[in-house]
């Protein structure tokens, strides 16, 4: 007898003696909550973050700027607090030789004043001594009426040389008090130009020491210089505009996480997914996809998706860079029928399940759904609470 016979024979036998009248451990057509997903990991971040960049400060005080002090990765923080100190060192030299610089802006601008009045003093007199001896030309010029023409045509010369040297010192008069404010003008302005520079300096000194715009976790940044990144840390020189923390706000939190390439067509922005701890499994927290980028990447020897999770409730437990496990909601329901996987049993194409009757089983064709790694839902082909034997139990006696 062959081989082919002897197991068609055991079949034979099975579906007509195997399976008891049935008890509290009998499997049957089911009915009720049934779930498709997948699951991937993940990380937290949070939605919105406040980050924190280093300042853009003039050139004159420098090109770059040590951190000197900064706040411990994942210490909570308070909104004022002084969570970065870069070296000021360098603004501080500036503050001082501005203030050198100012004073003898100010110191030159008394002398100014004083030399001022000193030049319209001096004019005073002078006008007065040409004044005098204007006079004195004039009344010569009277006198010399009864010189000879000669005599009268010098002293009538020197009259006309005092009177341009009168008019001369009268100009200077009139002109020298203007040109001095211009002068004084001027200073004034150099003045206030080194009060400004050491007024902006000072207040350049501020962001020096940079306090916490929130309240909640630090977090220190990673400094991309190095071939392999690391956070930064005191002794650093940050390049202007490079982000050194961030303060997350934990009210409002994604999962960051990816779909493989296999199951990249059945997930869309909106789909339901539901989020674990890795510490707190038995805790789900809801959540939505709210972003599946466009551009496919290798990630542990296989090609997936980055997904952006937005989770739903605010919770405390939910802190930046935990690690998760995303559970994608592809379809759920509360009315199909479905079946255990191993009371399915697929044959070139077809799908059978065994149905208990009494003490008979009967191999029955049947339509398939949607499955998940413990049930597939049937279309067609059975009725809820029918009794079912694993098809294991049916090609090999021995588990019977």
């Amino acid at each position: 007898m062959s081989e082919r016979v002897i197991y068609y024979l055991l079949i034979l036998f099975v579906l007509l003696n195997s399976c008891s009248n049935g008890g509290p451990g009998d499997i049957t057509v089911k009915t009720g909550f049934f779930r498709q997903s997948v699951t991937e990991p993940g990380e937290l971040d949070a939605i919105n973050a406040s980050y924190i960049m280093m300042p853009r400060i003039a050139w004159q005080y420098g090109y770059q700027f040590k951190i000197v002090g900064l706040a411990d990765h994942g210490k909570i923080v308070y909104k004022g607090d002084s969570v970065i100190k870069l070296d000021a060192s360098s603004v501080y030299k500036y503050i001082l030789e501005r203030e050198d610089m100012l004073d003898n802006e100010l110191a030159s601008a008394k002398k100014q004043d004083v030399q001022s009045q000193n030049n319209i003093q001096e004019l005073n007199a002078q006008l007065k001594n040409e004044q005098s001896a204007y006079d004195l030309k004039k009344l010569q010029v009277e006198v010399s009426k009864f010189d000879t023409e000669v005599q009268k045509r010098i002293k009538a010369l020197e009259f006309q040389q005092e009177m341009v040297a009168l008019d001369k010192v009268k100009r200077n008069l009139a002109l020298k008090p203007i040109l001095d404010n211009y002068d004084r003008v001027i200073q004034h302005i150099k003045v206030i130009q080194r009060q400004s520079e050491l007024t902006g300096a000072k207040e350049t000194l501020k962001q020096f020491l940079i306090r916490a715009p929130l309240d909640g976790t630090f977090q220190v940044a990673s400094n991309r210089n190095y071939t392999n990144p690391q956070n930064w840390k005191i002794g650093d020189s940050p390049y202007t505009g490079y982000i050194i923390a961030s303060i997350p706000d934990i009210s409002r939190m994604k999962a960051k996480t990816y779909i493989n390439e296999a199951e990249f067509r059945k997930v869309k922005p909106g789909m339901k997914v539901i989020v674990r701890l890795d510490a707190l499994p038995s805790v789900p927290f809801n959540g939505i996809i709210k972003d599946i980028s466009k551009i496919c990447f290798a990630h542990d020897q296989q090609k997936v998706f980055n997904v952006t999770v937005e989770i739903k409730e605010s919770d405390q437990r939910l802190r930046p860079g935990m690690t998760v496990s995303c559970e994608y909601i592809l379809y759920e329901s509360d009315k199909d029928l479905f079946v255990p996987n191993n009371c399915l049993l697929k044959e070139k194409g077809h799908s059978y399940v065994f149905i208990k009757r009494g003490r008979k089983v009967r191999k029955t064709e049947v339509q398939t759904g949607m499955a998940n790694t413990n049930y597939t839902i049937i279309t067609s082909g059975v009725k809820q609470g029918q009794k079912l034997v694993p098809f294991d139990e049916i090609l090999n006696p021995k588990n019977i």
